[in-house]
């Protein structure tokens, strides 16, 4: 995989289609099962923070902007996470 070629040591991306017995063996593996729900945890976070944070457009203007936009999204999400506990 090309990512395995950057440094990347584990790629947790499932096959689609058909899967070989070494294929499945793979994907049962207890660090790719982790990725995969972790994937979907670091999805979900994506989209509250987008809904209701305002983080599905940037308004400031650039790169800074951008970061400056971000990064106080996310501390108002966990602002918001803390608030609930």
């Amino acid at each position: 995989m090309e990512a395995q070629h950057f440094g990347v040591q584990r790629v947790i991306l499932p096959k689609r289609g058909y899967r070989s017995k070494q294929r499945e063996k793979l994907e049962h593996r207890t660090w790719f099962v982790k990725g995969r729900h972790w994937h979907a945890g670091i999805e979900g976070r994506i989209s509250v923070l987008k809904r209701a944070h305002d983080l599905g457009r940037c308004l400031a203007h650039g790169f800074a902007g951008f970061q400056s936009w971000v990064g106080w999204g996310i501390i108002a999400g966990n602002l918001a996470v803390l608030g609930r506990t």
